[in-house]
């Protein structure tokens, strides 16, 4: 009703009956951190060590700057149905629909438990060992900055399959979004709160040599045990899952365990190894004139590689339908339905560009979906990384303090071919027609459709693209 209302209704400002800051924070906190090492044998062959520690966060910038876009300061207006010549005509008054960001206001500080515990030995031939378990608990984690925020003002499920959300003037249509929500006159309320975790846990692995006689390496392995918490949500998906009740409570849906439970994994990879060396080569020695031209030529030369290798980042296939899909499925633009699982998946990568996982055992959700028809990280890895970088150098003596220097670098020296860029949404009909429109086979299953062999046509399960190939820098420096 144009010139009635309060378009800032439950809006309170930062120093008005509150702290000018918006929110309260403890204002001392205790960070115990002890750590220990013992020597075994006495001769520190031997030496186990541990620690634990409680470490802080300092306040994060989204509590403070995402609320400077709140109304009374800054005001949003949508106009339906009319002419954008018309938007300043009294015959199409709308009122600021806007989007708040809040924050909750008595909260915590950032917090993170970290500790590990280890043996490491010395070993023969200037080496070592150190083998340790390490892990971490982060909690009252604000992940504001990462779309994690919570919104207050969600489309309940199931909502816009109710007759009361109907359009009666437009057979067939939905009323917009912004008259459906429970908290009326406003869009989103993203609530930013530090109710988030994630806690790792690791063994981590270290066997080292010394330069010693021209030669030392590193090899560093990290197995990966567990990597769960509620930190990042999948796309699509609240943070929090709410039921909004007619007195305007709300309250947290009875599903939101199971969410949590098949949203946990924050995208573990299993194996990280990184490894180098570096080698002086032998030096020949130049008695005679033809072993000092040949030491000329092979002397003083350097050799260091750098190995990255793991098992693969994990990942997910994704749908869409043609028809029928998005608030259709769900009942809510706030909740998104996830793609069916026949089986469970595995692998992933494959040597066969055109097919890097089963596609088979992928289906469409059904109407009536609340968003948790399959988990996250269900068993898909990307290709493992297995990379060589390779430098060789020689410094040649020209005498005084000058000297030059000639170097090639090759990144990806053995030029490996690894996909890590893939198509995984397969493309469906409707909810009721589950014909795949984009198959990377023809209907015999196993014949490549002649139009999809390039990576920018692929289909559904194809690689669309690899890492880098070999390239090589070469350089030449004159020092003096």
């Amino acid at each position: 009703i144009p010139g009635s209302g309060n378009f800032t209704d439950g809006i309170v400002q930062a120093g008005n009956g509150i702290p000018t800051t918006g929110f309260t924070y403890p204002g001392l906190v205790f960070a115990p951190r002890v750590g220990a090492a013992y020597d075994v044998t006495g001769n520190q062959k031997i030496v186990l060590r541990g620690a634990f520690g409680i470490f802080y966060d300092r306040p994060d910038g989204h509590r403070s700057f995402t609320n400077i876009t709140n109304p009374p300061v800054v005001s949003s207006s949508t106009a339906q149905w009319g002419q954008l010549s018309q938007i300043s005509n009294p015959q199409f008054p709308v009122g600021p629909v806007s989007n708040l960001f809040v924050t909750q206001f008595h909260d915590n500080i950032p917090t993170d438990a970290q500790w590990n515990g280890g043996v490491q030995m010395a070993l023969p031939w200037s080496s070592s060992i150190d083998f340790a378990y390490v892990g971490h608990h982060a909690y009252n984690i604000l992940n504001a900055g990462d779309g994690q925020s919570i919104n207050l003002n969600t489309i309940d499920l199931g909502t816009t399959f109710l007759a009361s959300s109907q359009d009666p003037t437009v057979a067939g249509t939905v009323l917009p979004d912004n008259l459906l929500r429970p908290f009326r006159g406003y869009g989103s309320i993203q609530q930013n709160s530090g109710q988030f975790y994630r806690t790792y846990h690791s063994l981590q692995t270290t066997f080292s040599r010394r330069f010693r006689n021209s030669l030392s390496f590193n090899v560093a392995w990290t197995l990966g045990l567990s990597d769960k918490g509620n930190q990042n949500n999948p796309s699509g998906d609240p943070a929090v899952r709410l039921n909004h009740n007619a007195d305007g409570t709300y309250s947290v849906r009875a599903d939101q365990a199971t969410a949590d439970a098949l949203f946990a994994n924050q995208g573990l990879t299993r194996h990280i190894v990184t490894s180098t060396v570096v080698w002086n080569l032998p030096t020949l020695r130049k008695d005679g004139a033809v072993l000092k031209t040949v030491g000329a030529v092979v002397n003083d030369w350097s050799l260091s590689a750098i190995l990255h290798a793991d098992s693969g980042a994990p990942y997910d296939a994704t749908f869409s339908y043609q028809s029928g899909g998005g608030v259709a499925l769900t009942g809510s633009s706030d909740y998104a339905a996830r793609i069916v699982l026949k089986s469970t998946p595995t692998g992933g990568c494959s040597s066969n560009q055109y097919q890097q996982f089963d596609t088979s055992i992928y289906s469409g959700p059904v109407v009536g979906s609340v968003g948790l028809d399959s988990g996250r990280f269900t068993g898909l890895h990307f290709c493992g990384n297995h990379i060589v970088d390779m430098a060789i150098s020689r410094v040649i003596k020209l005498g005084g303090s000058r000297n030059l220097q000639i170097r090639a670098d090759l990144t990806n020296a053995f030029n490996m071919v690894i996909y890590n860029s893939l198509s995984t949404q397969v493309q469906f009909t409707s909810p009721t027609n589950l014909t795949v429109r984009n198959p990377q086979f023809l209907a015999d299953g196993t014949t490549v459709d002649p139009t999809k062999l390039k990576p920018q046509s692929a289909g559904f399960g194809a690689a669309t693209g690899a890492m880098s190939p070999r390239t090589v820098q070469l350089q030449a420096r004159f020092s003096f």
